[in-house]
């Protein structure tokens, strides 16, 4: 089964970054990344995603492209 999720950020200060995550379009999730911490926490579960599969490859793409402190505006991960 391939996956393809879309990362957009959508508010960031000083503390947290939020980012919604889409595999569609139609159904998104929404993650919170603490800057102080890189703790990443799911703030709004996407429906269908019971088993936490688009979330934890949201998270770990947004582990991959988080670097010194910088914050895309958006990633995406596909494999």
């Amino acid at each position: 089964m391939g996956f393809f999720i879309k990362i957009t950020k959508i508010h960031e200060d000083g503390d947290v970054a939020h980012y919604n995550f889409s595999p569609d379009g139609v159904r998104f999730g929404k993650i919170e990344v603490k800057k102080s911490t890189g703790e990443m926490v799911s703030i709004e579960p996407m429906e269908g995603d019971g088993r936490d599969l688009f979330v934890s490859r949201a998270a770990a793409r947004l582990k991959q492209v988080i670097k010194d402190g910088i914050y895309p505006e958006s990633a995406e991960w596909a494999s």
